[in-house]
């Protein structure tokens, strides 16, 4: 026990000694061992705060060598190149556009985002320049169409007519903005042409721009509310897919194509038909909305739109630009066996039936005369009158406008044993390349034998046109047929 406290004393007072275990010996291993474990954690801590920039420089690398690369391709689109699959506003009709399918390009246009945004802008301007024109009438034909007065003197607007009705709750109080000169009276300013009534719709995908304008948006869009009642997401979806139609033996040159469900028509425009069918189109709506509103009748197929298609595709080097009407099929829904297209001439109006066959094959005024000798069109005298006056009304109202060219369309179904008619073609002006064609074929330079020819004046056309449609349909006596003679009603 001495030694041992000896010993310690010795340690304690020899410092210096080379065989002593000082106590800085397992301290600094220890403190070492503090050391690298800190510093290993410290470097943990960088390496972690490191690793996600490291991996984010990783990826990037990847990425570059593997789009340089020049055996790297992107994924081609498994659809054909004249398909394009565009995102529309979120609750509308999805539309696949197609590059020949010019349905689709209208149906697309009607359905987009933009086209709704531009028709409240035109529907907020319309508004704006009604309101001033309602407070400051200047031009009779505006304060006609302003108020009418009804049996206690009180004045209501044609919106208010229509509603009491209570059957065509469609105002068309607006029409009037349609027409140019009517704006310009009301304004006072010459060269003030209103608000603009037409949409203009562009859009586009990687290989492919498209462009739509609308003609008078809003108020073929009244007017389908009108005449077409399963609303405007139907007339959409018929639109969204079409195909061609070839109608054989008439003689327009224009090119058809026909919805897939078979209610619309669509014809090509000429740039002539175009321009006439602008100053038209006012006289039309409102020819329309007044045979709806006083239940006259009228055999015009209806125009339902009309629209100016461009677009190009880089891809297949392909690209159009037409103008286009939107009609109603008048055979829709019904087997029609024979189609007979009437303007009531016998100047090259016949079509030769022994080479071809009679599905889509459009006769002309000289085929149902020789028809009528064997087969006469009977109708019963009720409807002789009514179809008559419908007749009468329609070109009337043409040949007030300048309009002719026109024809009787008239199809046969059998299994409802009746005939469908219906006036079409009534775009066409007589301007002045229509009065060379009437000088020219008057001469007899080109044939016809001496007949008057096809085109003449609108009001010398609407003569020929109404004699020539009564004669061809004779009515015959039914059991109620000279009941009412003699009494007074």
């Amino acid at each position: 026990c001495f030694y041992c406290i000896i010993d310690v004393d010795n340690l304690r007072s020899s410092p210096g000694r080379g065989h002593e275990r000082s106590k800085s010996d397992g301290t600094e291993k220890f403190t070492d061992s503090v050391v690298t474990k800190s510093s290993t954690k410290n470097g943990d801590e960088e390496s972690g705060s490191l690793r996600p920039e490291k991996k984010e420089r990783t990826v990037k690398t990847i990425l570059s060598q593997w789009l340089s690369s020049p055996g790297a391709a992107l994924i081609q689109s498994p659809f054909p190149p004249s398909e394009h699959y565009l995102s529309t506003c979120s609750g509308k009709v999805p539309i696949i556009v197609y590059d020949q399918d010019v349905g689709s390009i209208i149906a697309f246009t009607l359905s987009s985002h933009e086209y709704e945004k531009q028709l409240q802008e035109v529907k907020m301007n319309i508004s704006v320049v009604t309101a001033s024109r309602e407070s400051h009438p200047s031009s009779p034909t505006l304060r006609k169409n302003q108020q009418t007065k009804d049996s206690e003197g009180h004045s209501a607007s044609l919106d208010q007519t229509l509603t009491a009705a209570d059957t065509y709750p469609v105002d068309f109080s607006d029409i009037t903005l349609c027409n140019s000169q009517e704006v310009e009276k009301s304004s006072g300013k010459i060269g003030n042409k209103g608000p603009n009534l037409h949409i203009e719709v562009q859009f586009s995908d990687a290989t492919t721009r498209f462009y739509c304008r609308v003609y008078f948006a809003e108020q073929f869009r009244k007017l389908r509310r009108l005449i077409f009642p399963d609303g405007e997401e139907c007339y959409v979806r018929s639109l969204a897919r079409c195909v061609q139609w070839v109608a054989r033996g008439g003689k327009s040159g224009s090119s058809f194509s026909k919805t897939h469900d078979d209610r619309f028509v669509l014809k090509q425009m000429s740039r002539f038909e175009v321009q006439s069918f602008l100053d038209f189109a006012p006289h039309y709506f409102q020819y329309i909305t007044k045979a709806c509103s006083e239940q006259k009748p009228t055999v015009l197929a209806k125009i339902v739109g009309a629209y100016k298609i461009v677009y190009k595709n880089s891809s297949t080097n392909t690209a159009a630009k037409l103008d286009l009407l939107v009609m109603e099929n008048l055979f829709y829904g019904r087997t029609v066996s024979q189609k007979f297209d009437l303007k009531g001439s016998v100047r090259n109006r016949m079509v030769n039936t022994t080479s071809q066959q009679e599905e889509d094959l459009v006769l002309l005024d000289e085929n149902l005369l020789k028809m009528l000798c064997d087969n006469p069109f009977n109708i019963r005298p009720h409807s002789k009158t009514v179809l008559t006056l419908a007749i009468d009304n329609d070109a009337h109202f043409l040949a007030s406008h300048s309009v002719m060219d026109y024809s009787l369309l008239v199809g046969l179904d059998d299994e409802k044993k009746e005939m469908v008619v219906g006036i079409i073609d009534y775009i066409r002006t007589f301007t002045w390349d229509k009065k060379i064609e009437m000088v020219v074929k008057s001469t007899g330079i080109l044939g016809g034998h001496g007949k008057l020819p096809t085109v003449v004046s609108p009001e010398l056309y609407r003569m020929r046109f109404c004699e020539a449609m009564d004669g061809y349909f004779l009515w015959v006596p039914d059991r109620w047929s000279g009941l009412g003679k003699g009494v007074d009603c």
